[in-house]
């Protein structure tokens, strides 16, 4: 819940001595407490989650000892310093504190429709129904016996608003479920889910299935991407559970099954929308080809995928300053982020330029030490000579690598030996990031 326009957000941390603290995001305390054991250098999977407006459940998890080594229930922010919408990320107060595996699953939404009964419309949102549920066309949808149902007029569908169905970004997911109940055995009448639906243009990937069985797949355009029957024969006024759930840019896995026959009459899996007529973010709701269809039990789970910041971009956000490109030269010392980065050195500080290389004689041959990051194989290290900086051409020769002494820390040490036959020689070492 951090709001980037003011830097504030509610923080869950733990300090070096294995205290732990939940903070308001004026910085006042929620709640704390203490690990007991705590290792300094062990990385500990922290987890922050919410379904109450300021209301969190938190938990810290040792997976060396497979240990909650500290949870916590219930813990309101009922402050003035509230903050129940924002993004999501890391906190450090220094340098040096590593992060991995970040995760966020936005939203789990579901609708029992238990509520009284309603008559709803079809162009504006569906205020009697649910604020979050927008019908398109004129069709009426109604509340009845607590349970959703198409009434009649033209549109087929109706789209819950509240969370959209996103595929669009490798890595994001949904699954979304509802129950559909028929009234007939005609193959006219089809009920269903509508997936990554356009509200504007009012059309979807729908997942459909008709009173003789049949089921179809469709495109927004309406043409068929996959068909195919029920397993076993419908039973009219039976409730099935229908599923779409995607975790690749237009592809789909289908299922309905039949909860009181216990079995998935209907099944299929990477189902391809390859044509032209593609729809991979947008609304999630039901299908109705004509009234009397009843619906129940939405439910729709999306999780975001957030690529976990490594290399440079981990270390630049840790100072938490804005450093900038790994190009710019933040304190002003002479030496670029990338060099602060691949150095070790402190890029807000001016007087802490790293680890510099060192030049030395080791007989008739001098020897170059450079440090080398032991933790980022995309950057290279490139030693250049030139006997002339007038000319100024330089070039990966007249040197011998001997070896690398692996440390165990966070830089290595690169040993080098440079011949001294020429007169006058000199050596610098260019960083660049692959």
């Amino acid at each position: 819940n951090f709001d980037t326009n003011t830097n504030f957000g509610v923080t869950f941390r733990i300090s070096g001595t294995g205290s732990v603290q939940f903070l308001r995001p004026n910085g006042t305390a929620i709640a704390s407490g203490t690990i007991a054991g705590f290792v300094y250098d062990r990385a500990y999977r922290m987890t922050v989650s919410s379904d109450i407006a300021n209301t969190y459940d938190l938990e810290i998890y040792d997976p060396i000892t497979s240990n909650v080594v500290y949870s916590t229930n219930n813990v309101v922010n009922a402050g003035t310093s509230a903050s129940s919408d924002g993004y999501g990320g890391f906190y450090a107060n220094t340098a040096d504190v590593t992060y991995d595996d970040f995760s966020l699953e936005t939203l789990d939404v579901t609708d029992g429709f238990n509520r009284a009964d309603a008559n709803g419309s079809g162009t504006a949102t569906l205020t009697t129904i649910g604020n979050t549920w927008l019908g398109m066309g004129t069709r009426r949808w109604d509340i009845v016996d607590r349970e959703l149902k198409s009434n009649t007029g033209p549109g087929n569908q109706i789209f819950y608003t509240g969370l959209k169905t996103m595929n669009a970004v490798a890595g994001d997911s949904f699954a979304q479920s509802g129950y559909v109940a028929l009234h007939s055995t005609l193959g006219s009448v089809y009920g269903g889910l509508v997936v990554n639906g356009d509200t504007n243009a009012a059309t979807a990937v729908t997942f459909r299935f008709s009173g003789t069985g049949a089921v179809q797949l469709l495109r927004p355009d309406g043409s068929i991407i996959t068909s195919g029957s029920f397993s076993s024969t419908l039973v009219t006024g039976r409730f099935y559970r229908v599923s779409v759930s995607s975790d690749a840019v237009n592809t789909y896995d289908l299922e309905i099954y039949d909860p009181v026959a216990d079995e998935t009459v209907y099944s299929a899996e990477n189902l391809v929308n390859s044509g032209t007529s593609v729809s991979s973010n947008g609304f999630g709701g039901f299908y109705a080809s004509t009234a009397n269809i009843r619906y129940d039990n939405f439910d729709l789970d999306f999780t975001q995928y957030v690529e976990p910041l490594e290399g440079y971009e981990l270390w630049a956000d840790s100072w938490g300053v804005p450093l900038g490109a790994a190009t710019n030269d933040y304190d002003m010392d002479g030496l670029l982020n990338l060099a602060e980065y691949a150095l070790g050195g402190n890029p807000t500080n001016a007087l802490d330029r790293g680890t510099a290389p060192t030049l030395g004689f080791n007989g008739s041959s001098m020897v170059y030490l450079y440090p080398q990051r032991s933790d980022d194989a995309s950057l290279s290290y490139i030693v250049k000579t030139t006997d002339d900086l007038v000319s100024g051409v330089w070039t990966n020769t007249g040197y011998a690598v001997d070896g690398t002494n692996v440390t165990g820390g966070t830089l290595d040490v690169v040993t080098n030996t440079v011949p001294v036959a020429d007169p006058q020689l000199f050596i610098r070492l260019e960083i660049q990031q692959n």
